[in-house]
Formats: structure tokens, sequence, C-alpha cells
């Protein structure tokens, strides 16, 4: 494993140990695909995150946009219903966008 993939992957676990530290672990990965749902302080403006998943990387934004009817999911531009992305194409990137 090359040294920035190395070092991609602690930052990645890192993130992930803080953020269920924090009470904002957000991305759980069911067989089927990766399921977002974060809760985020009403303070906080939002975050980005970067996650491989299944050999595709997933650019994550969310933001706080104080939604009533729960968080709406935004994958490449389309609106999703639910929170289950399915699982991209090996080598692929994807788009997310979390609304709050």
């Amino acid at each position: 494993m090359a040294d920035k993939q190395r070092a991609l992957l602690c930052m990645d676990k890192m993130r992930e140990h803080l953020a269920t530290e924090d009470g904002i672990k957000f991305l759980t990965p069911p067989y089927t695909g990766l399921r977002i749902n974060p809760s985020i302080p009403d303070e906080w403006p939002g975050f980005r995150v970067l996650r491989r998943f299944r050999g595709a990387m997933y650019e994550i934004e969310v933001r706080n946009e104080r939604r009533d009817d729960g968080p709406l999911l935004i994958e490449n531009g389309t609106p999703l219903e639910g929170t289950l992305l399915h699982v991209a194409p090996d080598g692929t990137r994807v788009k997310i966008e979390v609304l709050l």
C-alpha cells in the first residue's frame, strides 16, 4: 500500500472515531449499500467528507438547512427517496448532497 493511501486510510478511521465520539456517526454500510443519516448540532452549518466504499469514492456534503421533513439526499444532482445509497460501480466518483 502506498504511503498516501495508508495516510488517507488512517485519516478516514480517525474521522470515523471522532464522529462516533461526538455522536454524529452517520454512515452505516448495510449489505445493499451505504446508509446516510446524519444528525448534527443546530449551530453547525454542515460539513464535508470523502468516503471510499466498495471501490467507489463518495464526496458527501451535509448542509444544515433546518428542513422539517427529514434529510433529503441528492446523488449527482438527482434527489433520492430515503437514506440508502446503492453501491456505485468500482472506480466511480459519486457526489452526494445531504440537506438537513
